[in-house]
């Protein structure tokens, strides 16, 4: 068995794994500070329509735009009780950019693949929020395929 060591290969490949490190701690560090924004102007506003507008001028890109959906749903979950506050959120949000409709679909079809591990108080609320959109035709019934 011959054993080569190239040391220069060594240090231009750890240099290359460093620059992907790098950048995947940028992105992480990029997706952590959005989530912090959005969680802020979500937590600081009484009026949803104030909010989706606000929400909507942070220019998210459509990854963004998923996160945002599941953040709304990782606020509601906080309170003790259902805030219909969230439902009329995602509501404006569906009306002033249609493609949130597909985002709370694909939001919908993740929490369903999850629903045996949700906490029962956690479900209730989860369902009310869904159950509302489904109600006011912010998402299709499309996702009732699910059941």
């Amino acid at each position: 068995n011959l054993l080569i060591n190239n040391d220069e290969d060594d240090g231009k490949n750890a240099d290359v794994d460093e620059e992907k490190k790098t950048f995947i701690d940028e992105t992480k560090l990029n997706l952590a500070k959005i989530r912090l924004n959005m969680y802020n102007i979500i937590m600081e506003n009484n009026n949803p329509d104030d909010c989706a507008k606000k929400l909507i001028d942070l220019y998210l890109r459509p990854a963004q735009e998923i996160e945002l959906c599941q953040m709304i749903i990782d606020c509601l979950v906080q309170y003790s009780t259902y805030k219909e506050f969230f439902s009329l959120l995602g509501e404006q949000l569906c009306s002033l950019n249609k493609e949130y409709v597909k985002y709370f679909e694909q939001v919908f079809e993740d929490e369903y693949k999850v629903v045996d591990n949700i906490e029962n108080d956690k479900l209730i609320k989860v369902a009310n929020f869904f159950s509302y959109l489904l109600v006011h035709d912010c998402i299709t019934c499309g996702v009732c395929i699910h059941f």
